[in-house]
């Protein structure tokens, strides 16, 4: 995103007069949302529809009769053969996850989230959906999970 359109955008977000009427706060919050939704359709999803047709080995559109039409896997080997280090990474361990208290008095709640995490992470089908996330992440450009 460019730096004019970030400024542009905080300008229209930052009022002198901190009290927005309910109607105004509706409007930029619908204002947002459609933008948001116009740079998926715009920006985002042409290239990731180009990226799943590269995975997936289809034609480019551009065969000449009498010519080979074959198509090599290389995009789809190359994220396979990716998968089982970033499994390693992320999966490797019973401790994937550990939270560093700030202070002493937090040394229990780190514990307990600390334990709590890797439970999700390695008791749960967690380990399934991270790696279905990773495959997807890769020919779908996702950068989000939701559990």
């Amino acid at each position: 995103m460019s730096e004019a359109y970030i400024a542009e955008s905080n300008e229209q977000f930052v009022e002198e007069n901190p009290e927005l009427s309910e109607e105004e706060l509706q409007s930029i919050v619908a204002s947002a949302i459609e933008d948001a939704a116009d740079f998926i359709d715009n920006s985002i999803s042409p290239g990731r529809a180009e990226a799943a047709e590269y995975y997936q080995g289809e034609a480019f559109g551009n065969e000449q009769a009498g010519r080979s039409t074959a198509m090599t896997m290389d995009v789809r080997d190359t994220i396979q053969a990716m998968l089982p280090s970033l499994v390693r990474i992320f999966c490797g361990s019973d401790h994937v996850v550990e939270y560093a208290p700030v202070g002493p008095e937090d040394v229990e709640h780190a514990k307990q989230a600390t334990d709590y995490a890797n439970f999700i992470l390695t008791r749960t089908r967690t380990k399934v959906i991270l790696v279905s996330f990773m495959r997807h992440s890769k020919t779908h450009w996702s950068k989000v999970v939701a559990f």
